[in-house]
């Protein structure tokens, strides 16, 4: 995902669980995690470069960039 230092990323589950969650480029990493479907876990999270990376092994989310 493109976009500016402290743009805010979200993930946000659509219907289901996300699982093999793994984030670069974020102030707060994930690795293989889990978001569980209505937890804020995956909310406000913050880029730290101009790109970021998201990848999900299982699951549908909504992913939200926007600028604070």
């Amino acid at each position: 995902i493109s976009g500016e230092p402290n743009d805010i990323i979200s993930i946000i589950p659509f219907q289901e669980d996300l699982f093999g969650v793994t984030t670069d480029g974020l102030d707060y990493p994930l690795q293989n995690g889990t978001i569980k479907l209505g937890t804020s876990l995956g909310v406000s999270n913050v880029m730290i470069d101009n790109t970021c990376h998201i990848k999900i092994e299982k699951g549908t989310a909504f992913i939200i960039r926007s600028k604070d």
